[in-house]
């Protein structure tokens, strides 16, 4: 996700006065939100939650390109030091 966008649902929250929360690592997603929104009269945004959520992906870099023009990539495992 881009800063951009981060930066515009923190600029939403402010100005609507709804809470940013964050979830622990472990925690129930539905525990926590449902104490934004018990007493809640009306329908909306009660609360917006984020994650840090652990993903594997392929770390590569550019390292020239192919006489035809196309970018060359390599990847590596990553070092333990």
């Amino acid at each position: 996700m881009g800063d951009r966008f981060r930066a515009a649902v923190k600029g939403f929250a402010a100005e609507a006065a709804i809470p940013l929360v964050r979830f622990k690592p472990g925690e129930r997603k539905i525990a926590a939100m449902t104490r934004c929104w018990s007493g809640r009269p009306e329908p909306g945004v009660v609360a917006i939650g984020t994650a840090q959520e652990v993903q594997c992906v392929t770390m590569g870099s550019l390292v020239g390109r192919h006489p035809s023009g196309t970018p060359a990539t390599a990847s590596a495992a990553p070092s333990d030091g």
